[in-house]
């Protein structure tokens, strides 16, 4: 729901097309430093506080985005709400991992990979019917209430994550260095995949509200056709 309203906003703000690039490119700034010391924290501890953390941070982000009033404060807010999104990744995938039997790993999965793409449904087109003729206060409007669901949704996360059996003194795994991850057969097809498929979305998500702004498309239309 977020992503298109920041566009709606930014452009609500007077950016141009290179603006509403630099704000969406900053939304993987944060993460792109955070992600491995999270996966090495997430890996020696537990991964249920990084949801609150994800959701409080994306929460904040959008809430905050609404609020701003020029585009370097956007830009700013937009990196915040990326490091949450990370967060939650994070903490998500290996909360299923760990609580998932060898059996029921795939099935779990996929229930969670539903459930994303349930949201990548449904807030595109909430964002779009918020949005107006006033655009600089629809798209705030939006953003906030995109805050909102984000703060709703953490009442859903107590008891979350079982208690995990105590691991013996000095159990603590080796420690595998990146360039050896990145070594590894398959890793980097994946991470070329990864930026290939990433960036042509987020391109999308980013444009397609700028594309239909030039072209006088409804901001409705446009979230209808992200969801698609």
């Amino acid at each position: 729901m977020a992503r298109p309203a920041v566009s709606y906003r930014a452009l609500a703000l007077g950016a141009d097309e290179r603006a509403v690039g630099v704000i969406a490119g900053v939304y993987a700034l944060l993460p792109l430093f955070a992600a491995v010391p999270l996966g090495r924290r997430t890996d020696h501890g537990r991964c249920a506080p990084l949801l609150p953390a994800g959701v409080v941070l994306i929460s904040g982000g959008c809430a905050l985005s609404g609020l701003a009033g020029s585009l370097w404060t956007m830009a700013l807010w937009s990196g915040v709400m990326g490091l949450g999104h990370l967060c939650f990744v994070i903490g998500a995938q290996s909360l299923v991992a760990r609580q998932s039997a060898p059996h029921e790993q795939d099935r779990n999965f996929g229930h969670f990979t539903i459930g994303a793409s349930l949201g990548q449904l449904v807030g595109p087109v909430a964002a779009g019917a918020l949005i107006g003729a006033d655009m600089a206060r629809t798209s705030a409007l939006a953003l906030l209430a995109a805050g909102a669901g984000g703060a709703v949704a953490l009442t859903s996360l107590w008891r979350i994550e079982r208690p995990a059996p105590p691991k013996p003194p000095g159990a603590q795994g080796t420690r595998v260095p990146v360039r050896a991850i990145l070594r590894a057969r398959g890793v980097p097809a994946g991470i070329l995949i990864s930026l290939a498929v990433l960036s042509a979305t987020d391109i999308l998500t980013a444009y397609l509200p700028v594309v239909g702004e030039h072209r006088g498309i409804d901001p409705a239309v446009i979230g209808v056709l992200l969801s698609l």
